[in-house]
């Protein structure tokens, strides 16, 4: 593999990733939950508070004080080799735990992208804006939520206000995203993502998808005894570890 095929792959990599991770930051479709049986309901309702995910993410990074978090990625050859390392991406968080700034870094460590962060006064987000490498915004995103507060869709427009795509998310019963579907603006599925959680609501496995139904990639958590994710796996279709990503936190003093 020579360095050029390396750097391309990792760019495709760092990009699809960071829309899954935050973007994760479209026409209407009805969102789908999947139901406990009828016998549960009763308890489900009287006896237990179901949370978004998005309040219990940031109740834990208010409790645990993080200010940043670092994340350093590996890839690795067809022989299992070390082929290039480097820093992907720093998420920043203010004291009530909400995210106010990421910046994306290309192959080589420059800044690619920068995102800043709009919310109501419920801390529910409603805009994202996205600067490129000149510092000159490019790209706009916007969200809905149903009535629980899950995120449903997501509207990607462009510098001038013009939809380019749409993505959709799916929940469970616990309120834990499972599904996170990507569009292009005529309706068209681009990507797929699937997730699967413990009974802690960690997740712990996801797959991509491509626009033909097969399987892109594997996708395997690790967390500390805090509950934040420290270390993701990625798996090709034939289940060989090709990359990994560790996570490094910084802490308000």
């Amino acid at each position: 593999m020579n360095h050029r095929n390396i750097c391309s792959k990792l760019s495709k990599y760092i990009s699809l990733l960071f829309i899954f991770y935050f973007i994760s930051c479209a026409p209407s479709k009805e969102t789908r939950y999947e139901t406990k049986p009828k016998e549960q309901k009763s308890k489900f309702e009287t006896s237990k508070v179901v949370k978004t995910m998005e309040v219990r993410e940031r109740e834990l990074i208010k409790k645990l004080n993080i200010a940043a978090v670092d994340r350093i990625y590996f890839e690795y050859n067809s022989n299992g080799q070390l082929a290039n390392k480097g820093k992907i991406s720093t998420v920043e968080y203010n004291q009530k735990g909400l995210l106010t700034r990421t910046v994306i870094f290309d192959e080589k460590g420059k800044v690619q992208n920068r995102f800043e962060y709009k919310y109501d006064n419920k801390g529910f987000r409603i805009e994202s804006l996205r600067y490129d490498s000149q510092n000159n915004f490019d790209k706009k995103y916007t969200y809905e939520y149903d009535e629980a507060g899950n995120k449903i869709k997501s509207t990607r427009f462009n510098s001038k206000g013009k939809a380019e795509k749409y993505y959709l998310y799916d929940y469970d019963s616990d309120l834990n995203l499972i599904s996170d579907e990507w569009y292009d603006i005529n309706g068209d599925l681009e990507y797929k993502i699937k997730n699967e959680y413990d009974d802690a609501g960690n997740k712990k496995f996801s797959n991509s998808y491509g626009e033909d139904g097969k399987l892109n990639y594997k996708y395997v958590f690790k967390y500390d005894d805090k509950m934040n994710v420290i270390e993701e796996q990625k798996f090709d279709d034939e289940e060989k570890l090709v990359g990994i990503i560790q996570y490094l936190y910084k802490y308000n003093q």
